[in-house]
């Protein structure tokens, strides 16, 4: 079996920015940086600190490549106990892409107590927002990463995402931790950003805080437990990548996206700085995507549509009807949000339409092998020709979002 053996080291870079830097020998692997918030120090960071960055980092590249880890650092105690457990369920979700592999590095117990600081990943989505406002008077630091959803060289994109986190941090009493890494350079040949690694890097990103005073870091939840499947960041596997220094937790699982939605729709910066869309990047949100659209019909249920500022345009339930339907989980969305439509008398056409077409999906595919639904045959086509002719005549005689008094 190789060996992949990692090592960190944390140094200034040019302009002034402290990054840790992490190798890899023994895999022919990209080397990672990650660019620390302005004023960390490198003299901030311990062998520890170091090494649990090294073994978030090095271990899902080990299980892939089925190479025993070694990481040239100590690591937390605490983390590394975490690691079997961690191994044993990505083993389970992906057996054929994920093997157990031997992890060599140093234990080390520390007395470290935690830092006062509590940290939330945040990029202006409805699960960000719903673990900001719902743990408003404890989180002290807003997360922002660029690399990971918006890529690196997108410095537009990048800064005007910049500028609306900068105006909710002011606003919530918090300050806004700016990071940049080519992490996902990494990732990319280890596996599905959305399936299996974008929690990991989440993991290591909230490792790294840990010397910088927070305590706590909170990753909010993409999915509630009713909809639970294997995925990158999940309840199971982000608290394993807490350690005597950090707790990481996995926060908001208790709702749906349309339970979020509810909780956070009066909320005035929801109103002026919500970004859920990643169709594209030349504005916040293209407002006719699937999840533009979804997002856009859950605030209209809300009464509060048409305060929504940074989505364009009336909504188009039409491309929902066919590019929102790939796997069970859409199905699921899908059901839960034409029923609340049907409910509102203002909504109650675009929920019959949404309706016939999850009874439609129901009847064809009751139980679908595996999480993904089957490719379209000619019937399934026709049925969506027809649904979608039908979105689009609704959409031209009663547009949303309604604006009140017209």
């Amino acid at each position: 079996m190789p060996e992949l053996v990692v090592t960190s080291a944390a140094t200034i870079r040019d302009d002034g920015r402290t990054v840790i830097t992490t190798r890899f020998s023994g895999l022919d692997l990209p080397p990672v940086w990650l660019a620390l918030p302005e004023g960390a120090r490198p003299d901030q960071y311990s062998e520890t600190d170091l090494g649990n960055v090294s073994l978030g980092l090095g271990l899902l590249a080990a299980m892939h490549h089925g190479a025993e880890l070694r990481v040239a650092h100590p690591v937390s105690a605490r983390l590394l106990e975490s690691v079997p457990e961690y191994q044993a369920i990505l083993t389970t979700w992906y057996p054929d892409e994920r093997q157990r592999v031997a992890v060599h590095a140093e234990r080390v117990s520390t007395d470290a107590v935690r830092g006062a600081g509590e940290a939330t990943f945040f990029t202006g989505g409805v699960d960000s927002f719903d673990t900001l406002l719902r743990n408003r008077s404890t989180i002290t630091a807003l997360v922002f990463v660029a690399g990971f959803d918006i890529p690196l060289d997108r410095p537009d994109a990048i800064e005007r995402t910049r500028r609306h986190l900068r105006a909710v941090a002011d606003a919530t009493g918090t300050e806004l931790l700016e990071l940049e890494t080519n992490l996902r350079t990494l990732f990319e040949g280890v596996g599905s950003w959305k399936r299996v690694t974008h929690g990991v890097a989440l993991g290591t990103v909230a490792l790294a805080l840990a010397p910088l005073g927070f305590g706590t870091v909170r990753i909010a939840s993409g999915k509630s437990y009713a909809q639970l499947t294997p995925w990158g960041s999940h309840p199971m596997t982000d608290q394993l990548w807490s350690t005597e220094g950090v707790r990481v937790v996995h926060d908001g699982a208790d709702a749906p996206r349309s339970g979020k939605i509810a909780r956070i729709a009066r909320e005035p910066l929801v109103h002026q700085h919500l970004r859920v869309c990643w169709e594209q990047m030349e504005r916040e949100n293209c407002g006719h995507c699937v999840k533009c659209t979804r997002t856009r019909l859950f605030f209209e249920l809300n009464g509060v549509g048409h305060l929504m500022a940074t989505f364009p345009g009336t909504i188009t339930l039409h491309r929902l009807l066919d590019e929102g339907f790939h796997d069970v989980n859409d199905v699921f969305n899908a059901r839960l949000l034409a029923a609340a439509l049907l409910r509102e008398p203002r909504t109650r056409a675009y929920g019959a339409v949404l309706d016939e077409r999850v009874r439609y999906i129901d009847r064809r595919h009751p139980d679908p092998a595996g999480t993904t639904l089957p490719p379209p045959d000619l019937r399934d086509r026709l049925a969506l020709r027809l649904a979608r002719r039908r979105a689009r005549m609704l959409e031209q005689r009663q547009p949303l979002p309604h604006r009140p008094g017209a």
